[in-house]
């Protein structure tokens, strides 16, 4: 016990050091580089909530007219595109004053946000697109039929579950990746398969010169 807490205590006093090295190095423009950002993260996220209350007949101050879109359907996925957005900006706001707070944002990084932004709508999309159709299926005669997929409840369970993997955008995208990894596998097996068949249909004799 005493031998690990003496090498925690290394540990702590490396990070440390580690960190006072990094604010040497790129703190001069941490704080224009991490404020430009975060500038833009949230013009996008106010610019996306009065986007989606337009688009949702908001038209007044109070809110009146509000109506969701179609619960079934290509425009429920509208909402997952949305909801998601909200979900990814919050994250990359939250990492944004993080590294700013730590004085080591690092202007390099600029970039990873706006490539994380656009790809969370597109990965949180196609898994919803897996997640509603698996509900749906396996969900059939049993509860949550009658609860998750009732008319009026699917929509919170679609904004719910979309913020949530727009908000750990990093694991969707992990998810994602494994999808399509199984996804080519399959398809490099049956491309194989066919290829192994049209082989075997001619013979050398077949094609052999006269």
């Amino acid at each position: 016990m005493p031998e690990l807490l003496a090498i925690e205590k290394r540990w702590l006093n490396l990070d440390r050091k580690v960190d006072l090295i990094q604010r040497d190095l790129i703190g001069a423009n941490s704080l224009r580089a991490g404020a430009f950002t975060f500038a833009w993260l949230a013009v996008f996220l106010v610019g996306l909530v009065v986007f989606y209350l337009f688009s949702h007949g908001v038209r007044s101050w109070n809110g009146a007219g509000f109506e969701l879109w179609p619960e079934w359907g290509p425009w429920k996925y509208g909402e997952v595109a949305l909801w998601s957005s909200f979900g990814v900006l919050c994250y990359l706001l939250f990492r944004c004053t993080y590294y700013v707070a730590r004085r080591d944002f690092d202007e390099w990084y600029q970039l990873w946000y706006g490539s994380t932004f656009l790809r969370a709508p597109f990965l949180t999309v196609i898994l919803m697109m897996i997640v509603l159709e698996f509900v749906e299926w396996y969900g059939e005669g049993k509860w949550i039929e009658n609860y998750i997929l009732e008319e009026g409840n699917k929509t919170y369970f679609i904004a719910f579950v979309s913020f949530c993997l727009g908000l750990t955008s990093d694991a969707t995208s992990s998810i994602v990746r494994d999808l399509s990894e199984g996804v080519t596998d399959f398809v490099r097996k049956a491309v194989s398969r066919v290829a192994q068949r049209l082989s075997s249909s001619v013979s050398n004799v077949d094609i052999a010169p006269n």
